[in-house]
């Protein structure tokens, strides 16, 4: 086996599609669970521009019997489907928590699946599906997660928070991360890639305002939101001089690296750590003296 190589996770928000349809599913669980601890529930949820349609089969005491909803039941489930479109975010013209046409098709469970799982005298128990799931703790990060998966979920939880606290308002519930990390003797040593894309308030993709966040505002937590742009690195014109805009190109390669380092330090021998980051900041030292120096003769 390889033991350097570059490996690359993904995640996606909890506005992206796939985890809006998980966190209504869910909800459902939740709630019917919550009418009745013995209930069965395998509730399926389709979303897509101004409409959540529900499916399944469920069989819950009190709820749902006999083919026929208990009273207030169809309005409580509407409710909650609603609160949780309204939790994540969605308050736009193309999917919106208080307008959007909503279905509920869930209808009793199968006899025939429901014999095989209630247990009986001495039967096993039995599972409405089978699949093979695996998973593994590692040591590449505090949360015990493959530093690449930590990473890019870390990336967008710091964006929900900082959408959700008004510190970014520009942001909007849909989005991607995606970190690739170069791992030496099986260990990761720096990020050589970091790439997200998200929704954002109309007029944040070009001119003036493109990502522009206020350090000054305060998330929930008391911790000053992370300065974020948008599109470009800097929001300066490009130099006409072809040598100084390729140092600027260098001096961004290494800040990159700078805060791909810092990303690691958890994860990194406090030692060569120090070692790495003093060399990075002499580097960027140098190339910003190139860059004073070559614009006062430009």
């Amino acid at each position: 086996m390889r033991s350097n190589y570059l490996f690359t996770s993904e995640s996606v928000s909890e506005g992206h599609p796939d985890k809006v349809a998980d966190q209504i599913s869910d909800s459902i669980v939740d709630l019917f669970l919550s009418k009745d601890p013995e209930a069965r529930i395998a509730c399926e949820t389709l979303t897509t521009t101004q409409l959540v349609v529900l499916a399944g089969e469920i069989r819950c005491k009190g709820v749902f019997e006999n083919d026929q909803w208990a009273e207030g039941a169809e309005a409580e489930i509407e409710r909650t489907v609603r609160e949780t479109v309204k939790k994540i975010g969605y308050e736009q013209s193309g999917f919106h928590w208080e307008t959007f046409r909503f279905e509920n098709n869930l209808h009793a469970q199968s006899a025939h699946i429901a014999q095989g799982v209630d247990a009986s005298g001495n039967k096993d128990e039995g599972a409405g599906d089978q699949g093979i799931m695996f998973g593994f703790a590692c040591d590449e990060t505090p949360d015990l997660m493959p530093a690449t998966l930590d990473y890019s979920h870390k990336i967008l939880a710091k964006m929900a928070a900082d959408r959700h606290s008004g510190a970014a308002p520009f942001l909007e519930p849909d989005a991607k991360s995606q970190v690739t990390l170069r791992f030496e003797n099986g260990k990761p040593v720096a990020a050589t890639a970091i790439v997200v894309s998200t929704q954002h308030a109309a007029g944040y993709d070009n001119g003036d305002k493109e990502g522009s966040l206020d350090p000054g505002r305060q998330a929930k937590d008391g911790q000053s939101a992370a300065v974020l742009s948008l599109g470009s690195l800097r929001h300066q014109a490009a130099p006409a001089n072809e040598k100084l805009r390729a140092l600027y190109v260098e001096r961004d390669a290494i800040e990159r690296r700078i805060e791909s380092l810092k990303l690691l330090k958890s994860g990194m021998d406090p030692a060569k750590y120090s070692q790495e980051l003093e060399k990075l900041a002499t580097d960027l030292a140098l190339k910003t003296r190139e860059i004073k120096a070559a614009e006062g003769g430009k």
